[in-house]
């Protein structure tokens, strides 16, 4: 009788129990980057992502020798936001032309976010259209738990 009444007025250990859920997890962004310093860009774009729909990017990277530490905000149509991290290496495949392959990590986030766990791995095309900046195509897969 008492294990009812405790369900019944959900204190039951399992009725508080975190329900977490991992689910793939692809971004897809297009956009502009600016070099702020000879070690740093920032970056702005635009795009989709798997349980955010269209989205907004902003970020900025840190440059050391041909190693880079991005840290993106991607943020969703009713403004909730993820967090990400990355770490990998950028290579010139021509005068004009580099490509960062890398791994990222989910930080958290806002709104449904806001505990949002994962990792997976992150490519960057990006053009140099000016010695200011340029163009970029990035793809990310993974994993998010929420």
């Amino acid at each position: 009788m008492l294990i009812l009444l405790l369900l019944a007025l959900g204190s039951s250990p399992m009725a508080s129990a975190s329900h977490t859920h991992t689910a793939p997890f692809k971004v897809t962004l297009t956009g502009t980057f600016a070099f702020t310093s000879e070690s740093t860009i920032a970056a702005s774009g635009k795009g989709t992502a798997s349980h955010l729909g269209h989205i907004t990017a902003t970020g900025t990277m840190s440059i050391t020798s041909n190693s880079g530490t991005p840290s993106v905000t991607l943020t969703a149509a009713n403004g909730d936001k993820l967090f990400l991290t990355a770490v990998g290496t950028a290579t010139f495949t021509s005068s004009t032309t580099a490509v960062f392959i890398g791994t990222y990590t989910i930080t958290g986030g806002t709104g449904h976010f806001m505990h949002a766990t994962g990792h997976g791995t992150v490519n960057i095309w990006a053009d140099l259209t000016s010695s200011a900046g340029g163009t970029f195509v990035a793809r990310i897969s993974g994993s998010i738990t929420r």
